[in-house]
């Protein structure tokens, strides 16, 4: 068994020392977006919560680092991956793929790539949203999606929605139709998903080459092919377990074809367009087929919903 030896404890106690340098401007910005918030409220209200100005100050220490810290984790990580014992990771061919607030994230690493700082982060070949989501968590202030404008245009963007999903946007529709996002947005769950989906449509018109799709839902055999936010999980620990279906398999159909394409130049088909390959979603036991993969770009810019 081949061991990998440790490193010096000085050169641990260094790039402790140097991550944590790194952070603090991060925090400072975050500390003083706070604090100017607090002062606008409240001179607006005459009135000074204490708790609640810690609790935000606790989240912005816990929440504003995050986009940070994976982007330190991910330079970090290649870097290790290119000494010699691992297979080195070729930084021309990165993609990232993000799920439920992963899909925020994923977007916001993209827009930092081309200027990411001190770090050299690959601009992605693409960018797979599964289901994105977080527009009404404590986090969405810190990972906002106002502007992707920097994600490179030759970046290939596939954003996957579950039915359900979808359907949410119709309990609020005015709210989730905003080109941009309202103070008091983050508070709608209506808006969790569709709207990070809509932002990652709308704010990334310099991407050449992108759609947006949902997953059906489909109860016609048994058992059910239900496409909500969990869908795409195996979850064995539930009761009853999810099995693998084919929700599961339309997720790595599309994603794996987004990838090929950005990366190979292949299966485009499977990801991008309307072909029948990229719909089908293959047929009950009884040879009934199972409803389509459909297209909801034109949700998000003209108000043509399927």
């Amino acid at each position: 068994m081949a061991a990998i030896p440790p490193e010096p404890r000085w050169a641990r106690k260094a790039k402790g020392w140097f991550l944590e340098f790194r952070l603090i401007p991060v925090l400072l910005w975050s500390y003083t977006a706070v604090g100017l918030g607090t002062a606008v409220a409240y001179f607006a209200s005459g009135s000074l919560n204490a708790l609640w100005f810690l609790a935000a100050l606790a989240l912005g220490a816990l929440i504003q680092g995050w986009e940070t810290h994976a982007i330190n984790a991910l330079d970090a990580a290649m870097h290790k991956l290119a000494e010699p014992g691992h297979v080195a990771p070729d930084r021309s061919k990165f993609a990232i793929v993000g799920y439920s607030i992963g899909g925020v994230l994923a977007l916001r690493l993209a827009h930092r790539a081309p200027g990411a700082g001190l770090v050299n982060l690959p601009i992605p070949r693409a960018v797979v949203l599964q289901d994105g989501a977080g527009m009404n968590s404590p986090a969405y202030p810190f990972l906002r999606l106002d502007d992707l404008s920097q994600i490179d245009p030759n970046t290939k963007l596939l954003i996957i929605m579950a039915e359900d999903t979808y359907k949410r946007r119709l309990t609020e529709p005015t709210q989730c139709n905003y080109d941009f996002l309202q103070p008091w947005m983050w508070l709608m769950p209506a808006c969790n998903g569709f709207g990070v989906s809509k932002l990652a449509w709308t704010r990334t018109l310099q991407v050449v080459t992108k759609n947006a799709v949902a997953i059906p839902t489909d109860t016609y055999g048994t058992p059910d092919l239900i496409s909500e936010h969990n869908g795409v999980l195996v979850a064995p620990s539930d009761i009853p377990p999810k099995p693998l279906d084919a929700i599961d398999w339309a997720y790595w159909k599309l994603t794996v074809g987004a990838l090929n394409y950005a990366v190979h130049g292949t299966d485009g088909i499977y990801a991008f367009g309307a072909a029948p390959e990229l719909r089908d979603m293959g047929v009950w036991s009884d040879g009934t087929a199972v409803r389509l993969i459909y297209p909801i770009d034109g949700c998000f810019v003209g108000g043509s919903c399927p």
